[in-house]
């Protein structure tokens, strides 16, 4: 298993429940869901998924890690 930092796991599972709340909130609880709702959800996994992959180092380099 690969190493994470703390900010990455915590940021990945921030975001999952994030999601998961907001589909249970529109799905069981008839909330309301409008286009901003909708690209604020996608800027937040877009958002975790550049934390998982770019990693920059202390001397200003950086390399990514999915690729």
């Amino acid at each position: 298993m690969k190493h994470f930092s703390l900010g990455t796991v915590y940021a990945t599972w921030s975001g999952m429940g994030i999601g998961l709340l907001a589909l249970i909130g529109v799905a069981f609880f008839k909330d309301d869901i409008n286009m901003l709702k909708v690209a604020s959800f996608f800027l937040v996994i877009a958002g975790v998924a550049g934390s998982t992959c770019v990693v920059f180092r202390i001397d200003g380099s950086c390399f990514n890690r999915c690729a």
